[in-house]
């Protein structure tokens, strides 16, 4: 990865995370269960 495209995936997750603080603190019990199908989606075995 570039480090411009580094440098502008840095800016969006800044510019995106007091959202993405309000909608887990709205609605966690389906925040958590999307973190959990995210991580698993992940695994490798």
């Amino acid at each position: 990865m570039s480090d411009h495209a580094s440098a502008h995936g840095k800016a969006v997750l800044r510019e995106l995370s007091p959202l993405h603080r309000r909608l887990r603190h709205a609605i966690p019990d389906v925040y958590r269960g999307f973190a959990e199908l995210s991580c698993a989606a992940f695994v490798v075995g």
